[in-house]
């Protein structure tokens, strides 16, 4: 599956990000559990976070605040990426599920 086959679907972004505070620095893709999840999770990479700290958003609004995304977005599950800026392009590293 492409991202257009899932871009309506949710996804989980830290509050960090949601906030508009900071920028996502981590994404990672489990396996969907539902059908109507896309198994991405974003956060800031710089907090720790809990479940309090976690927004849900579909996977085109968190496309639309961060377009470099669009790069990732059609990785299989299983996948971990990571940049240490936003001028750095993203770059797999070994999944670790969130």
């Amino acid at each position: 599956m492409s991202y257009n086959d899932y871009r309506g679907c949710a996804a989980i972004i830290c509050k960090h990000i949601s906030d508009g505070k900071l920028p996502i620095l981590r994404a990672t893709r489990d396996a969907p559990l539902e059908p109507e999840d896309s198994g991405w999770q974003f956060i800031c990479g710089i907090h720790s976070h809990n479940t309090a700290d976690a927004a849900t958003w579909s996977l085109e609004e968190v496309a639309q605040l961060d377009s470099s995304l669009l790069t990732i977005l059609d990785s299989e599950p299983g996948t971990t990426f990571q940049r240490t800026s936003l001028q750095e392009p993203w770059q797999p590293v070994p999944y670790a599920s969130t």
